[in-house]
């Protein structure tokens, strides 16, 4: 099974997604400024993501008319994994924050080990928490860096 899109329609949605990214990320810049002044740190990050959201719709419509260039995806088993692979590190991203480090590793690295063919379930545990626990190790007490922690909250 396989399915065309525009070229323009797919670099429009890359961009789009970038847009919508920058400007999530700059609403949670901090302000410095205490006044009421438009230009303050989030500024410039969330101007240019306007300017790449319009420039993003404007491809769009420049493209629309051309259904010569087109992209086509087959839908093989190797790019099913590959897309579901990406769709658990972006839940594991989302996770990260709200759900703590020692949680979301877990299941993302279980997730992971059965995607890329370990059916013990036993040994996927094993070393979901060995790793788990390593880097924790290694970053909480050696390295001494923050990690949205589960274990602190509780």
């Amino acid at each position: 099974m396989s399915y065309s899109i525009p070229r323009s329609y797919l670099l429009s949605g890359v961009i789009l997604i970038l847009a919508g990214f920058v400007y999530w990320e700059a609403e949670n810049i901090p302000s410095l400024t205490t006044d009421l002044s438009v230009v303050d740190a989030a500024f410039f990050p969330t101007a240019i993501a306007i300017l790449l959201a319009v420039l993003a719709l404007m491809v769009a419509w420049q493209g629309r008319n051309n259904t010569s260039d087109r992209i086509v995806f087959t839908l093989t088993p190797a790019f099913r994994k590959a897309a579901l692979f990406v769709g658990i590190m972006i839940a594991y991203a989302l996770a990260l924050p709200t759900v703590g480090f020692e949680l979301s590793s877990l299941t993302f690295l279980m997730l992971t080990m059965w995607l890329l063919g370990m059916r013990s379930k036993v040994l996927a545990v094993v070393l979901s928490v060995m790793v788990t626990s390593l880097i924790y190790i290694i970053f909480i007490n050696l390295m001494y860096v923050p990690i949205p922690s589960l274990l602190k909250n509780l």
